[in-house]
């Protein structure tokens, strides 16, 4: 179950980088627009992950959380 987990932050991680440097190119105001939004998605991406993990752990939403930490 781990290898799930760490395969779909893994990929979540490479495509929010990929997006970012793809849509900043090398103009410095872009990078910083894309940081902010990045963070600021970053709560929709833990979600995101909680919600294809939960199902599969046994031991609840307490075993989930401490797992994402």
């Amino acid at each position: 179950m781990e290898i799930l987990f760490f395969l779909i932050i893994g990929l979540v991680l490479w495509l929010t980088n990929h997006l970012v440097f793809k849509f900043a190119g090398n103009n410095k105001k872009r990078r910083i627009l894309s940081g902010l939004s990045v963070m600021i998605f970053a709560p929709v991406i833990y979600y995101l992950t909680f919600a294809a993990v939960a199902p599969f752990e046994p031991g609840g939403f307490g075993t989930v959380i401490v797992s994402l930490l």
